[in-house]
């Protein structure tokens, strides 16, 4: 499987391009990425997919210039969502524009519909996208339908709900596929560290039973 990730290139632009590798050692493939598209980042647990995200996140004012930016977790609570998205500034346009009450300005529906307003011109930043569930997931879905750009992560297609992902792929979009071969191979590292520390034991049964084990699990795991 194809090692997958971003390469922001530094020039004039900060173009974005996706590289992968055959092999881990196999020659580089950059693949450019229009900095109009939105990007869906699908991976498996461990594949590094809020790693990559984040290194947009890290970047985004001079990739996306002159572009406001929302940028939400799955591990964030609502108020959190609104709170660390809306400036004073914001809600003071806010007022200016719709005439009601300052006494209403931190209400939470009022923030939501701030938070809506500013959508339409962000770039919409959201890890773990297919996490979202309840109340969360149904302001999600109004974000994601007023902005014209996301950047989001998930672990597949199908674990996004349904309404949800038919929105995210009305919009110009990049689907970005993350392999797990990396974390995978650590995983092996640690394996045989353990291993060498039982027979550092003396301990030959267990540790004869523990590459049996893995042996097993491993072809379960490649039969799958």
């Amino acid at each position: 499987m194809a090692l997958t990730f971003f390469k922001i290139k530094k020039n004039r632009s900060n173009s974005i391009y996706i590289r992968t590798r055959a092999k881990k050692f196999a020659k580089e493939k950059d693949t450019y990425i229009s900095k109009k598209k939105s990007i869906l980042i699908l991976g498996l647990h461990s594949s590094g997919k809020t790693k990559q995200l984040n290194k947009l996140i890290s970047k985004k004012e001079e990739i996306y210039k002159n572009k406001k930016f929302i940028v939400i977790r799955a591990t964030d609570s609502i108020s959190e969502m609104l709170d660390k998205n809306i400036t004073e500034e914001e809600k003071e346009e806010f007022l200016k524009d719709s005439g009601i009450d300052r006494k209403m300005i931190n209400k939470q529906y009022i923030k939501i519909q701030i938070l809506l307003n500013k959508a339409k011109e962000s770039v919409l930043m959201i890890d773990d996208i297919d996490k979202f569930t309840g109340k969360k997931l149904e302001i999600l879905k109004d974000l994601v339908r007023e902005t014209k750009q996301y950047i989001a992560t998930a672990k597949d297609d199908k674990s996004i709900d349904k309404t949800l992902l038919r929105d995210l792929e009305n919009k110009d979009f990049e689907k970005m596929i993350l392999s797990t071969k990396m974390s995978y191979d650590a995983t092996n590292i640690l394996f045989v560290i353990f291993l060498l520390i039982v027979f550092g034991t003396g301990n030959v049964e267990l540790a004869g039973l523990l590459m049996i084990g893995r042996y097993l699990t491993k072809d379960v795991s490649l039969n799958k």
